[in-house]
């Protein structure tokens, strides 16, 4: 993903409001994983690039070959199943050698029943600038959860891996990927932000720390 800015200005080139938003939110959840991965996984600080988010966050951006792509193709499968109002969780988790979830945030997706997908001449749209600036409030967030000396200890002494895991609105949901072993988690996962509201969906954010 490219760090230069978006230009405001798109001429006369109409543009369509459903579009734009699934871009904003591909960025976000690219940004998601990786700030996941810089609080929670094993990779060292000089692993990690600046990159500004939303005009308003400096956030960090692994520079591994095999991370990058990884989140880049899973925000790109979770963008087309956007488009087609099909996208019902994204989820980022820090997993052990068995599978097991350390912690684990998932992105709710809600669609909004009524959402018109209206032609926009420009990226200053106040509701595109909420969105993004929302977006950047809950990157903020995470970046300042607080966890627990006993958390912290077992992830600096523990190998893990990153895991983002897509799960489709379908009768019988199923993932973009591989078939693997299905994510241990409990059955409950707490809110930890305010809900992101737009046009196109609003977006619940829950996660999972172990007691």
């Amino acid at each position: 993903m490219s760090s230069m800015p978006k230009c405001l200005d798109i001429g006369n080139k109409p543009r369509k409001l459903r579009n734009e938003i699934c871009e904003d939110l591909s960025e976000f959840l690219v940004v998601f994983a990786h700030t996941v991965l810089y609080r929670f996984g094993g990779y060292s600080r000089g692993d990690f690039r600046d990159y500004s988010f939303a005009g308003r966050v400096q956030a960090k951006l692994c520079c591994d070959e095999h991370v990058v792509k990884y989140c880049q193709r899973s925000a790109h499968l979770a963008n087309q199943a956007m488009q087609k109002d099909n996208l019902e969780n994204y989820e980022v988790s820090i997993e052990d050698g068995r599978g097991e979830s350390l912690v684990a945030f998932r992105v709710a997706f809600r669609r909004t029943p009524d959402f018109t997908n209206r032609t926009i001449r420009s990226l200053a749209e106040p509701e595109l600038c909420t969105l993004r600036s929302n977006l950047g409030h809950v990157i903020h967030r995470l970046q300042s959860i607080v966890t627990s000396n006993e958390l912290h200890e077992k992830l600096n002494n523990t190998p893990t891996r990153l895991r983002i895991r897509l799960q489709l609105c379908n009768k019988q949901p199923k993932r973009l990927f591989k078939p693997t072993s299905e994510p241990i988690l409990p059955p409950v996962l707490k809110p930890w932000t305010d809900i992101v509201r737009n046009e196109l969906s609003q977006l619940v954010f829950f996660a999972y720390f172990p007691s």
